[in-house]
C-alpha cells in the first residue's frame, strides 16, 4: 500500500525536476502466487521419494512470474513445483516459452510421476 502511494510522488518529483509532468497508472495483473506451507512439503517429500534428496531444491528467492496457477492457489491449498528439464550437459539452454526450447524428455517423465504420485497420495490423505 505504502508503495503504490510512493511511486507517483516519485515520479512526480523526478519529472518536476526535469521539468515535466509524470502519470503513473498501475494495472492489476496475476495475484501472486503462494504455495500453502504443508503442500509445499507434502510435494517435497514425494519428490524427495521419487528422484532423491540430491535432485530437489527449493528456489533461492521468490520468483516473481505471473501464473494461472495463482488462481488456484487462492481456492485451494496447493503448492506450485518446477520442473528442470533442461537438457543435460547445456550450460545455457533457452528459455521454456522460447522457440529454440529443448526438454529432456526424461526429466518430463519424472515431472508427470510426480503430479501422479502427489495426486494419489492427496487423494488417498483426504478420502
Amino acid at each position: 500500500e505504502a508503495m503504490l502511494e510512493m511511486i507517483p510522488r516519485v515520479a512526480s518529483s523526478v519529472a518536476a525536476a526535469h521539468g515535466a509532468r509524470a502519470e503513473v497508472v498501475f494495472s492489476e495483473g496475476y495475484p501472486v502466487t503462494v504455495n500453502d506451507d504443508t503442500a509445499a512439503a507434502e510435494v517435497r517429500a514425494v519428490a524427495t521419494e521419487l528422484v532423491g534428496e540430491d535432485l530437489v531444491s527449493n528456489p533461492p528467492a521468490p520468483i516473481m512470474g505471473a501464473e494461472d496457477w495463482s488462481y488456484v492457489l487462492q481456492r485451494v491449498p496447493g503448492a506450485m513445483a518446477f520442473l528442470d528439464a533442461n537438457p543435460n550437459g547445456v550450460a545455457e539452454p533457452a528459455a521454456n516459452h522460447s522457440n529454440l526450447v529443448v526438454f529432456n524428455e526424461d526429466a518430463m517423465a519424472q515431472g508427470v510421476a510426480l503430479y501422479a504420485a502427489y495426486a494419489m497420495e492427496s487423494l488417498a490423505a483426504h478420502a
